[in-house]
């Protein structure tokens, strides 16, 4: 399935999260020169995203939860929901699409996370007991201090729209903490950029390569689907059209049970300063001895 789009990638690095995890082992040392590395990145600094994506933006890229394609987004199941939803948005940029949200359903909360809260954003006129932004500290900042823990096993969906998983170093432990935030049967919605090509046609930057396969997330696609524990749905693939051409994918993730261990074995190869990052990740197989299973 495929759809034209127009709009640029969007915030952040390790910007965005909302919600915490349940604890795992951080390298303390390899996560401090982390953030002075990022801190360090003048992009971060001035928040040079693109920050304004709304609830139609939403629609085209996950159908899934914000209804078909080139609506206003409002028809989809999550703007729907009956029930008390907790929504994070991670990289929310001025949260415009979680704002739509709130406001047009009481039964939706959302908590918006970006590294810098932009100055275009207006929250204060929005109901504060359903909708919450959490700015000026990355991911590992918020896992590390537990600032989120008691929302650990409760959000019942995530988005990542050009959040951090399209731009964090450490992939494999972005996802784990996804995973940790989602209660049973939470969802999670994220894309991934295969490649960027030019006014020519041509194949262009690769943007996303696993195991050097230049422009494939293919062997990501594999890591996510040997997880016991959750199941993983390719939900669209989109090519923008125009100059500067993008090809990606986005996926939903679902949470099935309340254990899930997320294996920390992927590993940082390259990155350039993108938008998004340009990275190279190798998956490094555990070995298994003839006995094992």
């Amino acid at each position: 399935m495929q759809f034209s789009l127009s709009f640029r990638p969007v915030s952040s690095l390790l910007l965005a999260l909302s919600v915490v995890y349940a604890p795992v082992v951080v390298n303390a040392e390899s996560c401090s020169q982390s953030i002075q590395e990022l801190s360090k990145n003048s992009r971060l600094k001035s928040n040079k995203f693109t920050t304004s994506r709304t609830l139609r933006d939403y629609a085209r890229m996950f159908p899934f939860h914000f209804g078909p394609t080139g609506t206003d987004g409002l028809r989809g199941h999550l703007i729907t929901v009956k029930e008390k939803t907790l929504w994070v948005d991670m990289g929310a940029g001025n949260a415009e699409a979680l704002k739509s949200a709130v406001n047009a359903n009481p039964n939706i909360y959302g908590t918006a996370i970006g590294f810098r809260l932009p100055k275009e954003a207006s929250v204060s006129e929005l109901p504060k007991n359903r909708f919450k932004y959490l700015s000026g500290k990355f991911l590992e900042d918020l896992y590390s201090n537990n600032e989120l823990k008691h929302l650990e096993s409760k959000v019942d969906v995530i988005t990542d729209l050009y959040g951090p998983l399209s731009y964090s170093r450490d992939i494999a432990l972005v996802f784990d903490i996804y995973i940790k935030l989602l209660k049973v049967n939470g969802e999670l919605s994220f894309n991934l950029m295969k490649r960027r090509a030019d006014w020519t046609g041509s194949t262009g930057d690769m943007m996303n390569s696993f195991n050097r396969q230049e422009g494939s997330i293919y062997p990501f696609v594999l890591w996510m689907k040997s997880i016991d524990g959750i199941d993983v749905e390719i939900s669209n693939t989109i090519t923008s059209s125009g100059v500067g051409r993008e090809v990606f994918q986005s996926f939903k993730i679902t949470k099935l049970k309340e254990d899930v261990e997320v294996p920390q074995n992927i590993k940082l190869e390259l990155y350039e300063e993108e938008s998004p990052a340009r990275r190279r990740f190798k998956i490094i197989e555990k070995r298994k001895f003839f006995w094992q299973k």
